[in-house]
Order: C-alpha cells, then sequence, then structure tokens
C-alpha cells in the first residue's frame, strides 16, 4: 500500500490529523486504507451500534423461528460444526448460548482423519438416528445438498449457518443463514462462520433475555482472526471489541491459553490470537481430536479449561514437530525434481492435518500456488494454497469432475479426491494455472511495499503508540510498514537462535534497534559502517523493566539515495529556486511555490520557520515531491507561544481528564448524558478537540459506552484502572510531548538566529 499522495490527498490527512489530534503518519495511514473523515471515529474506536441488525440476513427470521418452536416444543437440536477454529468457535458459541434455555441440545465436529470437512452423509444417519429433530450447521452446510437431503428423508430439519460460498444446487434446509447467497442484501459479504452465529444468537437474544450476544465476542474474535477472512468493517469491529473484552474480562479459556503460552492478557493483540493461541486450537483439529478445544471454550471453571489447555499446548508441539518433518520431506522432492507454475505432489507419508500449514510456507518461500495431498487415508484430502491474485476456488472449479469435493477461500481452500485421479488433477490444475496471468514473485522480501518513506528520525513514540490504534491487523488491514531512505548499520548483528539477527542503526543522529525474524541469511548485508534501506514496522519492545522502540524488520537492501544535499534556496547554485517574499509569507497562511524550475532541481530545502502543521504538510510533500529536504516557516516568537498554546490545549493531560471525567459524572442524569449535554461543556471553555479525545480514553477503559444520541458513564469503575492502560492516552501523551519538543526546538532556533519578522 505505497503512497501516492496528491495536493488534495495531503489536505485531507492534515485535517484528519488535526481533528483527532493523531500524529500526521498515522493520519496517513487511515487515509490510505480507504478511510475518510467520516468514518475515522468508528474506525478507531467502534461500538455495538456500529454493526448491521441481523435482520438484514437471509432466512434469519424461519431461522429463528423454528429454533423457538423446537425449544418450545422440547426438540433434541443439533449444533454441526466444522474442525478448524472458526468452526469450533461457532460451535462453541451457538452451544452455550443455547444450552442456557434449553438442556436438549447436542453437538458434533467431525473428525478430520475419518469424516472429512463439511457435512457427511454417515454422520447425518447417526444423529438422526439419536433422535435429533433439528440441526443447525455451523461455518459449513452450503454445499451439502445430497447430505441435507437425507436429513429431510430421515425427518430432521436442518438451518445452515454458514459463510462460504453457494454451489449451482441450493440445498433443500429449512432456512440457509449465508450473508453470500445470490439473493442476500446483507452489507457486509465477509463475516467469518463464528461472525454469521453471532448475528444468530443476536437475534434470538431479542426473545430470550437469558442470552447475552455480545458476552461472546471474545469468541466472534478468535474465529474470525482465525479464517483469515478480511479484517474491514463489521469484521474489525467485531474483533477489536472481541479482543477488548478478552483484556479487561479474561473467560477461564482465555486465562488458561494465555498462561500455557505465555502472553500477557492486558498486552493481547491480534498477532497473539493469529500466531499463538488459534495454532494451539487448531492443534487438536489437526491431529484429530477437535473436541479438546471445543470442550476448553465452553468450559465455565478454570481447572478443566487449564486441563484442556495443556492438552492442547501437547497437540501443538506434536503438530509443530510433524509440519517440521513433512516441510523438510517437500523440499527435498522440489530440490530433487524441480516444478513449473505451480508446485502439486502427493505423498502417503504426510499427515493430511498440516498440510494446508506447509502449503502456506512453501507459498511464502517460492511464490507460486501450492497443491499438497495426503494419500494416507482413501479418499485423499488436498490443500490449496496461494498468494494475491490467484484463485484456488476457481482452480478446483475447473478440475471439479474428478474431485469428490471441495470448499474454502480464494487463497485458502481443500478437497478429497480419489487416487487414481490425482494425475489427471495435476494436469488440470497446471492448465488453469498456466490460463492465469497473475504476478510470480518467489522472493517474499521482494512482494513488500512500504505504506511510507520515511527518516529514521520519524520513528518516535508518538507515532509507535498510533499504530496501535490501527489494530487488529489483518487480511485488507496489514500492518503498517515503513522503509527508512538511509541509514547505517553500527555494530555486527547478534545473531539469536541461529536464525534472527538484532542490530542497531543510525543516521548519525537518532538510533534504533532492529529485529530481524529469520534473517539470518543476510547477515552478509548487515555489517558495520553500511549503508542500507531497511523496510520493517515499529513496535514497543518490553525488556525487563524497560520500554523501547524496535523496528520489526520486513527487507534490507541498499540505501536509496547516496548522501543528499542540502542546498538552500537563495543560493547562486543551479539547482535552487527563488523563494517567496516574507511578504507573502505574513499575508497568506500558506504558501505555494509553483515554479516550473523545480522540476529541474536536484534537491531542495525551502529555508522559513513553521507551525506544527506546515512542518506536517512537509513531510507529507516529501512524498509528493521527493526533492524536499526540508522546511522551515518564520514566526516571531511571540507568535510561536500562542501557537503553541492553541494547539496543546487540544490534548487533555492526566489532570484535565479527571476533572472532565468527574464533570460528567456530575451531569449525567441516570448515568446517561445527552450529546446536549456534552455541546453545554464548550460553554464552559472546555475545547471540542479536548472533548473528542477524552471521550475516546473513556469509551476505550470502559468508562463509558455510546448509547443511542448520547453516552452511558459507568460511575463505579473497578479502582484498578488506570490511564496508561489506553492506547488513546499513551498516543495522545507521547504526541504531546513531541509537540512541545518541536515547538522548544523552535522557540531556541528564533533566539539563536535572532530573526525576527
Amino acid at each position: 500500500m505505497p503512497s501516492n499522495l496528491d495536493i488534495d490527498a495531503i489536505k485531507k490527512i492534515i485535517n484528519i490529523s488535526e481533528e483527532f489530534c493523531l500524529p500526521p503518519r498515522i493520519a496517513q495511514l487511515i487515509y490510505q486504507r480507504g478511510v475518510r473523515m467520516k468514518d475515522v471515529r468508528v474506525f478507531l474506536a467502534p461500538g455495538i451500534e456500529n454493526l448491521h441488525p441481523p435482520s438484514l440476513l437471509p432466512d434469519i427470521d424461519i431461522a429463528i423461528e423454528r429454533i423457538k418452536y423446537a425449544i418450545d416444543k422440547g426438540e433434541k437440536i443439533l449444533i454441526f460444526g466444522d474442525f478448524d477454529a472458526d468452526g469450533i468457535t461457532s460451535t462453541a458459541l451457538l452451544y452455550d448460548a443455547l444450552t442456557l434455555i434449553s438442556d436438549r441440545v447436542g453437538k458434533h465436529i467431525p473428525s478430520r482423519l475419518n469424516e472429512g470437512y463439511d457435512l457427511g452423509k454417515d454422520a447425518v444417519v447417526e444423529k438422526a438416528n439419536e433422535g435429533y429433530n433439528l440441526m443447525i450447521t455451523t461455518d459449513c452446510g452450503s454445499k451439502a445438498v445430497d447430505s441435507i437431503d437425507t436429513a429431510n428423508e430421515l425427518g430432521m430439519d436442518v438451518i445452515v449457518s454458514d459463510h462460504h460460498l453457494m454451489g449451482d444446487e441450493i440445498p433443500k434446509a429449512i432456512a440457509i443463514v449465508n450473508p453470500v447467497r445470490d439473493d442476500s442484501s446483507y452489507p457486509y459479504k465477509y463475516l467469518a462462520g463464528v461472525g454469521v452465529v453471532y448475528k444468530l444468537v443476536k437475534a434470538l437474544s431479542e426473545t430470550y433475555s437469558q442470552i447475552d450476544a455480545d458476552s461472546y465476542l471474545d469468541l466472534v474474535a478468535l474465529g474470525t482472526i482465525a479464517d483469515v477472512v478480511p479484517l474491514t468493517g463489521e469484521n474489525r469491529i467485531l474483533v477489536k471489541l472481541g479482543i477488548d473484552m478478552m483484556k479487561k474480562q479474561p473467560k477461564p479459556w482465555m486465562d488458561a491459553l494465555c498462561q500455557t503460552s505465555g502472553i500477557d492478557p492486558k498486552r493481547l493483540t491480534s498477532w497473539h490470537l493469529a500466531y499463538s493461541i488459534v495454532p494451539r486450537i487448531n492443534s487438536a483439529g489437526r491431529l484429530g481430536d477437535a473436541d479438546i478445544s471445543l470442550d476448553m471454550l465452553i468450559a465455565r471453571d478454570k481447572s478443566k479449561s487449564i486441563e484442556r489447555a495443556t492438552e492442547l499446548e501437547k497437540k501443538n508441539r506434536e503438530r509443530k514437530r510433524i509440519c517440521d518433518v513433512v516441510y523438510k520431506e517437500v523440499i527435498e522432492v522440489i530440490n530433487k525434481d524441480g516444478f513449473k507454475d505451480a508446485i502439486v505432489l502427493a505423498s502417503p507419508k504426510w499427515h493430511s492435518g498440516v498440510i494446508g500449514i506447509v502449503a502456506t510456507r512453501l507459498v511464502e518461500k517460492f511464490g507460486v500456488p501450492v497443491v499438497l495431498i495426503s494419500t494416507e487415508i482413501p479418499p485423499a484430502r488436498g490443500s490449496v494454497r496461494s498468494d494475491k491474485g490467484f484463485d484456488t476456488i476457481e482452480a478446483l472449479e475447473h478440475a471439479s469432475d474428478v474431485l469428490i469435493r471441495f470448499g474454502g477461500h480464494k487463497e485458502a481452500s481443500g478437497f478429497l479426491i480419489d487416487e487414481e485421479n490425482i494425475p489427471h488433477f495435476k494436469e488440470l490444475f497446471l492448465e488453469y494455472v498456466r490460463s492465469k496471468d497473475y504476478e510470480k514473485t518467489p522472493d517474499k522480501e521482494h512482494r513488500i511495499a512500504p505504506d511510507i518513506t520515511c527518516d529514521l528520525e520519524e520513528i518516535d513514540r508518538s507515532l509507535t503508540e498510533g499504530i496501535n490504534l490501527l489494530e487488529p491487523f489483518g487480511v485488507n488491514n496489514p500492518e503498517p510498514v515503513f522503509q527508512l531512505r538511509c541509514v547505517k548499520v553500527l555494530a555486527r548483528p547478534e545473531v539469536i537462535k541461529n536464525y534472527h539477527l538484532r542490530f542497531q542503526v543510525t543516521d548519525g543522529k537518532h538510533f534504533l534497534s532492529a529485529y530481524y525474524h529469520n534473517g539470518v541469511s543476510k547477515l552478509s548485508q548487515i555489517y558495520p559502517g553500511r549503508e542500507i534501506s531497511i523496510i520493517g514496522t515499529p513496535y514497543i519492545r518490553q525488556w525487563r523493566d524497560l520500554d523501547y522502540i524496535e523496528l520489526l524488520v520486513k527487507a534490507v537492501g541498499a540505501p536509496l539515495t547516496d548522501k543528499r544535499l542540502n542546498i538552500k534556496i537563495g543560493t547562486q547554485r543551479a539547482d535552487s529556486v527563488k523563494a517567496p517574499s516574507i511578504k507573502i509569507v505574513r499575508e497568506k497562511e500558506k504558501v505555494a511555490i509553483t515554479h516550473d524550475e523545480i522540476d529541474d532541481c536536484e534537491h531542495l530545502t525551502i529555508d522559513y520557520y513553521i507551525t506544527p502543521r506546515g512542518y506536517h504538510e512537509m513531510m507529507l510533500w516529501r512524498e509528493y515531491n521527493g526533492k524536499i529536504n526540508g522546511l522551515n516557516v518564520c514566526l516571531t516568537e511571540e507568535e510561536l507561544v500562542k501557537e503553541e498554546g492553541a494547539i496543546l490545549r487540544q490534548i487533555p493531560r492526566r489532570a484535565e481528564l479527571v476533572r472532565l471525567y468527574r464533570r460528567m459524572v456530575s451531569i449525567a442524569e441516570d448515568d446517561f448524558i445527552g450529546f446536549d449535554q456534552i455541546k453545554n461543556l464548550l460553554i464552559e471553555g472546555i475545547n471540542r478537540r479536548e472533548i473528542r479525545c477524552a471521550i475516546m480514553i473513556f469509551n476505550e477503559l470502559g468508562l463509558l459506552v455510546r448509547e443511542g444520541d448520547g453516552l452511558r458513564v459507568n460511575k463505579n469503575p473497578p479502582p484498578d484502572i488506570k490511564l496508561d492502560d489506553s492506547v488513546f492516552f499513551r498516543l495522545f501523551s507521547a504526541e504531546r510531548e513531541r509537540l512541545e519538543k518541536f515547538f522548544k526546538h523552535l522557540r531556541a532556533k528564533i533566539r539563536r538566529d535572532g530573526r525576527k519578522i
């Protein structure tokens, strides 16, 4: 998502920065992700009220009526899930909710090894014989035409709750609650399976007060991240709210998983869920028994949760061992036989539960579509993975004549196939690959496009804290990536655990620690004194009692430019232009240099003293026209003091926040403050942006929540709440500190140069 800023974009970014008291680079990242001014508040601080009503989903009214009938008549209800984390969390959510209103609810997660994906006929027959009257699928069923026909024949009604693409033939279920149905008018098409179940339970809670659908947002967040769906729109809201719940009110299963994986719940992020928690949830299903994970998620006491989490820890270690063995074997085959266009391999020695993980690693390494097939147990099971631009479902549709069944998503799918059909499948799959024009980039680092190119001095605490506001990260909302133009390696990198590197870089004035995961292969390129460009994401690393900024390196390379010139405007050099007169600067709020000669300059420094807004504009202009090295716009010291006061008043201090919260509590009627009452605070002299900042902080800490046309105030917050627990507060504090330093620098420069206008 590299920046491509024009004049209009720069103006909009600065407006976002000023309106929400954000560092300009954070405002730029928000803008580059397609978020505009009217949507910024929801992007930064969403609430339940920002979700679409469940009633917009197709067939949901029919589904609710059938469930209510089953409850009223005392029918047996079966929840049929899937063995991956999305399916497991979906099943856990619906099971827990329904058991609050019925004692005749059962659950079934199919075995990956013995039953395979989706609703199988044998399982349908078995459950019908056990006397179930209603089956509700979670995260599956949209293509299970034959199995649902069998259920109907046996007198068992089926409600499909799913998010996968429908097939050409629609199953004859009582209801199919799926946002991607062709006839669906639901505004958001990317819900995970657990997101659809949440909507179903939300609708059910309107009839049954025992059910609090929002109490399951932690499960929704976990399943949504696990299914690697876009973290935009509703998914972003659901995951953000769910992670907040995990931090503030962790359930027994979350406490247990954090304990066994060594995660501090208060510092939980989407990264921890994706790369630590989800693999543990998935490990049981991958190795054959997903019920271990399901039992842990529905356990109401911590001891059982710890017991199951400990089992998952063992399963996960075994899963890693098997993955490494399979990966090594696949690499040996590739090194021996090579490949062209795509990798399609099969073996009876490969565990079907891990081939998807191995295929993903191969895509990252080779940059081509990968199909791995396990022929260990008939029918053979295949996993398909791809990078952006290649649709695995379309590829499987092209080969569907030789498949038993298939399903999944654009970049990750699976199938069943008879072993004798594998050679023909390979021909069809490669035929499809060759017919498509998509970019194949073997080196993962070459596929990394930085969001922003900047100087080392910009990587400060304000920026790093601000990055946290963009969480949760995932598909379509990736971690922001910065490219540092030209930095010098200070000393020989430290090699960590034989694979990783930690080293220091500098621009001569500023220093930054860098951590390069799996970077040991680049060790020869990173040596003391070498100038490099470096791509990565800054974060705050905690070590013992210290925390400091470190860059998580994605790629390194040669410097983007040689040492840059620093040519002053007004010199007799050919690569300069004449500056506007001081009179123009004094009479205009903004100055635009439009000389045609600017295009002939090698490098450019515009020499005026400036306000922070002007400085921010300059930093953005450097991306629009990279020739600008620096910009200063003149002010008198008196003007500077006035400017400083006006800007810093917009960012509340700790004491001001305490006073404002107490004031809100005092004017709340029945714990509620209408927006009209909030407007009255402006009359009392409180700055509008200060109020906005405060509301964002208080909302994050649970001190208030948005409700209708106002705010619901929590007058009795937990005694251990700290302002420092708020990402917004830490960001605003860092931004205030940065601006104070900026003004201090300008005052010193004015006094030193003795230049007043």
